[in-house]
């Protein structure tokens, strides 16, 4: 059996014998950032909002994390989902405003669009010619 060290009240603990102190770089440094974004962002759950913002089906908003931004909508069935907010065809942006209501996402692009689930509903000229 190892030895443990018997917990104290917290406010017993004197904290000046902590060397607790955290240099400014901390918060503008890139390198640390891309360490944060890698080690800790990219692996935790994220915040998007509360579910009132988001009332009816068809709303939905904006969830930038870092370089990559995402598409929270109220599906017809109720269920709130979040998908990449790119098209699968060119990777061409979805949404540019942060919120708004739509009844289905269409790329700007080539016209793919897409429903409130995700799923692919239509392709504008899928096999165009010349």
């Amino acid at each position: 059996m190892t030895e443990q060290t018997a917990v104290r009240p917290f406010g017993e603990i004197d904290f000046a014998a902590f060397n607790w102190q955290i240099g400014t770089n901390r918060y503008t440094s890139a390198q640390i950032q891309e360490l944060e974004k890698d080690r800790i962002w990219s692996k935790v759950w994220q915040i998007v909002g509360r579910a009132d913002e988001l009332p009816e089906a068809g709303d939905w908003k904006v969830y930038t994390l870092f370089d990559q931004s995402y598409v929270v909508v109220r599906g017809r069935d109720g269920v709130i989902r979040g998908f990449i907010n790119a098209c699968r065809h060119r990777g061409n942006i979805l949404c540019a405003e942060k919120k708004g209501h739509s009844g289905r996402f269409t790329c700007p692009y080539h016209l793919w669009t897409y429903g409130l689930d995700g799923k692919l509903i239509a392709v504008a000229r899928p096999h165009p010619r010349g």
